[in-house]
């Protein structure tokens, strides 16, 4: 059984599969230390972007059996994220944010809270928020957005453009209070501040005029 693992896993990475479309394709691609999945088995969705094994190779037993071992599967919760929403946000088009906050909050706590992932969306323009100037629920990213909290609330009172996360945005949703305390958390290692931030800015002195 070592053998054929150390068999299929140098070729985890290979062209050795055909797609719906006839092309010659690979089942993972190498990111860093992980493998991700990029080849899934046929769906019953025609709109699907994934790409897919082609389904006459499924008629053949051994072939089917060898996909099954070979690791290839349907996609998860994580493959839609990193192959279909995450690519998203590096074009232009227009974005369901909602919708993607629920599934990246929802593959974080359920997958252990990975460090890694947070570091994949910190940047992404996803989360809601408000100021006091207007009354319209925005995105934006993370490190510019500030949780609501009494007194960081009364600290930016003469900024109405300070942002806050727009929580009663988020708890239509997300009713259970152990939930929310689970948001809160989220949003903190995104890198939404319980704190003013502190930025540097030289100052240079201008030569008095004579």
């Amino acid at each position: 059984m070592a053998e054929r693992k150390s068999y299929q896993d140098k070729f985890k990475t290979k062209p050795i599969f055909r797609d719906s479309e006839g092309n010659a394709v690979s089942a993972f691609e190498q990111k860093g230390k992980e493998l991700h999945d990029i080849l899934f088995l046929p769906l019953d969705e025609t709109s699907s972007t994934y790409k897919t094994l082609d389904p006459e190779l499924l008629r053949n037993k051994k072939t089917k059996d060898f996909v099954e071992i070979f690791g290839i599967k349907k996609p998860s919760l994580k493959d839609e994220i990193y192959n279909n929403i995450l690519p998203i946000y590096d074009g232009d088009g227009e974005i369901d944010t909602e919708t993607h906050f629920i599934k990246f909050f929802t593959y974080w706590k359920n997958s252990g809270r990975p460090e890694e992932f947070i570091s994949l969306i910190e940047d992404k323009e996803f989360i809601s928020y408000k100021t006091r100037e207007e009354e319209i629920t925005y995105r934006g990213t993370a490190n510019e957005i500030y949780y609501p909290l009494t007194d960081l609330e009364k600290y930016f009172a003469s900024k109405p453009k300070t942002k806050f996360v727009d929580l009663k945005d988020y708890y239509t949703f997300i009713t259970d209070e152990k939930e929310q305390q689970t948001l809160k958390e989220f949003l903190l290692k995104l890198g939404v501040s319980v704190l003013p931030r502190i930025f540097e800015k030289e100052i240079t002195k201008q030569s008095k005029k004579t």
